[in-house]
């Protein structure tokens, strides 16, 4: 250390300042003096050789920790997940299909798109005593176009979620952890976390991953991750426990621990317990056909569905929310915006459309009202409602809706400008800091390699 930060330039590190002395230094011989000066200026040389490689050792191992923090960071922003499909057709993931999905999760109307991966605010991570993201609350959690799943005993069930950037892979690293992916399953209630871990149904759903291999176990069942990291289709299956009654409902979770010690991911559902092959169709095996395509499942009787709502609103004007409907009488469909999903409800405004019987979709405006402002940042969301015309009053007083034929929400921010959700990917907090930090790591490598 001395050698390579002393300031003054000495042949004995141990002497840092010129010796003090009242003698007069005889003026050493031409010939001896200049072996003395070459000896320095070389020994000077190597010094200075040594400082230079020990500082670009240093620097580095300083480059490669700061790098390896950073891809840490981008992998610990991208830990999140959910379950989007309870009873998919199939046990292929390479391409999520909406058409092979016969069973959702609870609420999972709220949070609907046709764009799967899409984040929505359905990642849940919750404790012992609220194990899921919506509370149990029967068959209201569920819509005739996100029905509830039927299981039948001994059937082989397989589930689908978004892999979120989650996969050890060639695309990304090795070292992508996946510390424990289980389903459990009790007897319908509201229940706690403690109680869901007695009913095992797997406990290591789809094998156990290994850290620092590409074995496709566990959460990591994604064929085709590195065509689309973030809405990579990924999947397992499981049995349906043999014991399980028919007739009886159960309430089944799904729980992933991303790093060991972090909260579980949760995604909860009920299923109908039945015989045959649960919704009617054929167990899963590696060779069982998938059912005929279709699009969105139709909407039938008196039901609603968001189809296109703003992920983004100002915090003032009007915006179009579209909805689907399907009526079988004159109908008014609102748009309520409101501010909390439990407790008390504050309002921000709304807007309504008259619908005659039957199917289609209506595009209405929505503006903000009333005396609650929107300030940036908050998060509110969209409640769509429909209810028989005659029912139907302007009064608040007249609670109309208690007389709710089907109801949806779906979650927004209010923000600087107005967005709507879009194919190609969401501009969602945690993408854009993953690019500020892949931006980051570059900008580092270039100035510094």
């Amino acid at each position: 250390l001395v050698l390579c930060t002393g300031s003054y330039r000495s042949e004995n590190p141990r002497q840092l300042s010129p010796p003090k002395t009242s003698q007069k230094v005889p003026l050493m011989p031409p010939l001896p003096a200049l072996k003395i000066r070459q000896k320095t200026r070389s020994s000077k040389r190597h010094r200075h050789r040594i400082c230079r490689r020990q500082k670009n050792f240093h620097f580095q191992k300083m480059k490669s920790q700061i790098v390896f923090v950073l891809f840490g960071l981008v992998a610990a922003i991208s830990a999140h997940s959910w379950v989007a499909c309870t009873d998919y057709a199939s046990n292929d993931f390479s391409t999520y299909d909406f058409a092979k999905c016969r069973g959702y999760p609870r609420n999972w109307a709220s949070v609907a798109t046709n764009l799967f991966g899409e984040d929505r605010g359905f990642n849940y991570q919750g404790n012992d005593a609220t194990p899921c993201r919506d509370p149990y609350n029967g068959g209201k959690s569920y819509t005739i176009a996100y029905p509830k799943a039927k299981y039948s005993p001994g059937q082989t069930i397989c589930l689908a979620w978004p892999a979120k950037n989650h996969k050890a892979e060639k695309c990304t690293n090795n070292f992508i952890p996946d510390t424990q992916l289980s389903v459990f399953a009790v007897p319908a209630g509201e229940v706690t976390q403690t109680q869901l871990k007695t009913g095992v149904v797997a406990g290591e759903l789809g094998g156990k991953h290994v850290n620092g291999e590409v074995d496709n176990k566990g959460f990591q069942n994604c064929p085709r991750f590195c065509d689309g990291t973030d809405k990579a289709s990924c999947g397992q299956c499981f049995t349906v426990p043999s014991n399980f009654a028919v007739g009886t409902t159960y309430t089944f979770q799904w729980y992933w621990i991303f790093n060991q010690g972090s909260p579980a991911y949760t995604t909860c559902w009920e299923a109908d317990i039945v015989d045959g092959n649960g919704n009617g169709g054929t167990a899963v095996t590696n060779n069982s056909p998938p059912p005929a395509a279709t699009t969105r499942p139709p909407l039938n009787g008196n039901s609603i569905y968001i189809d296109s709502a703003p992920s983004s609103t100002t915090t003032s004007g009007s915006f179009n929310v579209r909805v689907q409907y399907s009526a079988t009488s004159d109908r008014v469909i609102t748009v309520d915006m409101l501010d909390n999903k439990s407790g008390n409800i504050n309002w921000y405004g709304k807007g309504t459309a008259r619908v005659s019987a039957g199917q289609g979709f209506k595009d209405i405006s929505v503006s903000f009202q009333g005396v609650n402002k929107a300030t940036l940042g908050k998060s509110l969301y969209f409640r769509a409602w429909l209810v028989a015309a005659d029912k139907f009053s302007e009064d608040e007083k007249d609670k109309s809706w208690t007389y709710e034929d089907d109801v949806q929400d779906a979650d927004f921010i209010v923000g600087n400008s107005l967005v709507y959700p879009s194919g190609r990917s969401e501009a969602s907090g945690n993408l854009s800091i993953q690019f500020t930090i892949f931006a980051l790591i570059a900008t580092f490598i270039a100035l510094f390699a």
